[in-house]
Formats: C-alpha cells, structure tokens, sequence
C-alpha cells in the first residue's frame, strides 16, 4: 500500500504537500546544496544532472511559508497540494548567477546517473539517489493553480535572491 493511501485510510487530519527539489538555509541533504557547498568554500564544484535540463527548486523559506498557510486553514486538509518555485532553471543558469555575483571562477564538473549508479554498489544511500535520478532527468515541474486560487499567491523567491541568500547562510555557518 503506498504512503499516501495508508495516511488517508488512517482518519487522521492530513494535508500532503508536493514540492519540487528544495534549497535555501538548512538544506544540507539537498542536491543544491552539495553544489552550493562547494562554491562557498570556493573549490571545484559538481552539479547532478544535465546542466542543459531546466528544473524546479524551491527556496526553503517559500516552501515553509506556503505549507504553514495551508496548516493554518481548516479548509486544506484531506487534500493533496503541489507548491511550485520560482520557475525553471538549468545547471547553467545558476552557475553564471554564481560566476556573476559571487565571482566563482572553478570548473564545475557533471554527476551523471551512471557515475551514481557506480558509487551506489559501495554506497547504500548512493543506490538509492539512482532511483531518484529520473527528477534530473525528466523533471517534474509544479502547478500551483490550485492554492493559488483558493489560498492566493504563492512565496515565490527569485532563483537570484535565493542563491545568494543561500550562499550567504552557508559562509555564515563555514565561519561559526
């Protein structure tokens, strides 16, 4: 039985909330940030996935603010919500906002499903990112109609302010 079907069979009050890959301050366990990681301490980075692919990320903060908004109402629960980004946005796009405003020169180099897959016969959480891979590859992007329409505009922080606010957190954090 899938996870959805068990918390609804179960009587609970429930929401459940779709989000694209997330990002922002605290997002230690997202892909992003393993990119961003590498920028802040200003080494050779990687990015997973094809840098051509446009896909959605979502700023944590927006993300939070628009599942407290749906919490907060007696009308949202025994729904499904999906809570878009701020748009799309290839590899290659967030790496010249970083040359941009970051000044980052390194070469950021590709993580590829196959290179994953290799990792994943020694890595246990490695094996389980391959079954993730197929977001990178054909992503999935959001429509936030719905809560648009019943709730009203969604947060939606621009990739820009993001990044930077996010990079901004993590050299905070690296000189803590």
């Amino acid at each position: 039985m899938r996870l959805a079907e068990m918390v609804e069979k179960s009587g609970v009050d429930y929401l459940i909330a779709h989000f694209p890959d997330f990002y922002g301050p605290c997002g230690e366990k997202t892909l992003l940030h393993h990119t961003l990681k590498k920028v802040v301490q200003n080494k050779r980075s990687q990015f997973i996935g094809d840098l051509n692919i446009p896909r959605e990320y979502i700023f944590l903060p927006d993300g939070a603010k628009a599942l407290v908004e749906l919490a907060l109402r007696d009308d949202t629960y025994h729904e499904h919500w999906n809570i878009p980004g701020a748009g799309v946005i290839s590899g290659r796009e967030i790496i010249q906002i970083l040359r941009e405003k970051l000044q980052y020169e390194k070469k950021v180099s590709v993580v590829t499903k196959s290179m994953i897959y290799f990792l994943g016969l020694f890595s246990p959480m490695m094996k389980e990112m391959v079954e993730m891979m197929y977001l990178v590859e054909e992503p999935v992007v959001l429509s936030g109609e719905k809560f648009e329409k019943r709730i009203g505009p969604l947060p939606k922080t621009p990739y820009e302010q993001g990044i930077i606010a996010t990079v901004d957190f993590m050299k905070h954090q690296e000189e803590a």
